[in-house]
């Protein structure tokens, strides 16, 4: 039953990330012409994730996993290059997402915690002032 849970959550996931809808959204900050910034939460318990990557954040921004379970992370850059640092989850080299193309990476978290992955490849004028893309992910038990 858990797992049918599971399922339908990520296809309602999937359809609401096609679609462009938050499912989640609270504003932070704003930005150069007035806008906000969306924070777009998600859980999963080992499952897929795409994360799109644009200039002036990720989406979703916060992710949720789970200790022990593999979980398939889609990296796809809606504009320019992005990169990212997950060597705390054992992958060794940083990750770079090509302009307008996707990258795949699978891993299994092997501790808790909380982990702050900025954009490391320069993107734009918010890494000058310290408000880079950022993913935020939780490993919860």
């Amino acid at each position: 039953m858990k797992m049918k849970r599971i399922m339908v959550f990520a296809a309602l996931a999937a359809v609401l990330m096609i679609s462009n809808v938050a499912f989640a959204a609270d504003e932070v900050g704003t930005v150069s012409g007035g806008g906000t910034v969306p924070v777009v939460s998600a859980v999963a318990e080992g499952v897929f994730f795409e994360i799109k990557a644009d200039k002036p954040s990720f989406t979703p921004s916060e992710i949720t996993l789970k200790k022990g379970q593999k979980v398939t992370l889609k990296f796809t850059s809606l504009d320019v290059d992005h990169s990212v640092d997950l060597s705390e989850f054992g992958i060794k080299k940083e990750v770079l997402i090509p302009e307008k193309q996707s990258v795949t990476v699978e891993f299994t978290p092997d501790k808790t915690g909380a982990y702050s992955v900025p954009c490391k490849k320069f993107c734009g004028w918010r890494h000058l002032v310290g408000r880079r893309p950022r993913l935020e992910i939780k490993v919860v038990e």
